[in-house]
């Protein structure tokens, strides 16, 4: 394989050398193997491996990250660390090249590449970027040639992304599996995101219909094949300042039209909104303001409800529908007894706070 390819393409590399590798290492929640010759610098952040050749000028190198904290989406995440960590510091050839996202153990993962011309050379550079649990971890490669391409299809391939259980990291699976986790799965739910949102209304004095405000509630759930789910609940509006942002995660599973959900963990939170709806405002510009971020303004606890729905879910005009059925109000749909959510790509999903 051509070293762009493997590079662009990080969740379908095959191993193509495997002579002269060490026992697998583990940095955080990523393990990994270094190929004979490399060089290795760690300290509390990251562990970067690289190797270079004097005599041409060749290069590779590999950074695994630390994971942190993060209550952003899988795309923020990669957005905002391809910005700090590659665009604002090597003079990239434009956007990087997306790959489809993928999910394993819980982590929604996301890559991306593009080239970059150091010191007149082009070379290539590209990262993965894995969230879940409220953390994020990333790996960014990058090489000036072919030269190593076979050590660097070796250090991808070994790349394995734990499992987060109870504080604990086990059952590792390896990142370049990711893609055909998700197909392993015969659920209908797993691997796709499931969002529903209902918009906030004002009718005015001598109206029939009203008109929309920008406000808008929406509640979000993405399932990975792995038996863990996310579930998000953001509101925002027109008459207020703060927006609200709702999540937990834990496990589900389906038995016949049973849909059991699982909370392990949750928070909920009060964010404040950039800039200020008003009455002299479009919709569109209103809409635009709710959907904005500003500071964390405070924390609470989630109550975490085990519940059990029925659920169906199939063609609903030109978009596939997650009906939910219950007894009542529930702590994550609310008030009523069925609660409908469109599956939606991840692009267009509903904007989450960043870092």
């Amino acid at each position: 394989m051509k070293l762009i390819k493997n590079i662009l393409f990080l969740h379908s590399f095959l191993l193509l050398s495997c002579t002269g590798f060490a026992q697998k290492q583990t940095f955080d929640v990523i393990s990994f193997t270094q190929p004979k010759g490399w060089q290795q610098q760690q300290n509390e952040v990251a562990v970067q491996l690289t190797v270079a050749d004097q005599k041409t000028g060749a290069y590779a190198m590999v950074i695994i990250t630390k994971a942190k904290p993060s209550a952003a989406s899988a795309d923020e995440n990669f957005n905002s660390k391809w910005t700090a960590a590659i665009k604002g510091q090597i003079q990239v050839d434009g956007e990087p090249v997306m790959q489809p996202a993928t999910q394993a153990n819980g982590w929604g993962i996301v890559t991306g590449g593009s080239t970059y011309i150091d010191k007149g050379i082009k070379g290539k550079v590209a990262l993965l970027s894995a969230t879940g649990y409220g953390q994020t971890v990333s790996v960014v490669v990058m090489a000036n040639g072919n030269q190593y391409e076979k050590d660097l299809a070796a250090v991808l391939n070994s790349l394995e992304l734990s499992k987060v259980t109870q504080g604990e990291r086990n059952n590792s699976v390896s990142l370049v599996q990711a893609s055909t986790v998700a197909k392993e799965s015969n659920s209908p739910l797993a691997g796709r995101l499931w969002e529903g949102t209902s918009t906030e209304k004002f009718t005015g004095a001598g109206t029939m219909t009203g008109y929309n405000t920008g406000g808008f509630a929406t509640g979000q759930y993405q399932f990975d094949a792995d038996g863990t789910y996310r579930f998000v609940n953001v509101m925002a509006s027109h008459y207020t300042a703060i927006k609200s942002y709702q999540h937990e995660t834990g496990t589900w599973s389906v038995n016949g039209n049973q849909l059991t959900i699982s909370p392990a963990n949750g928070q909920n939170e009060e964010w404040s909104k950039i800039g200020k709806t008003s009455n002299g405002n479009s919709d569109v510009t209103n809409r635009a303001i709710n959907e904005t971020w500003g500071k964390k303004l405070k924390t609470s606890s989630r109550k975490l409800e085990k519940y059990t729905y029925t659920f169906s879910n199939g063609p609903n005009g030109n978009r596939t529908t997650l009906v939910l059925q219950r007894n009542g109000r529930t702590e994550r749909e609310g008030e009523g007894r069925i609660s409908y959510f469109n599956e939606t790509p991840v692009e267009k999903s509903v904007s989450l706070p960043g870092n």
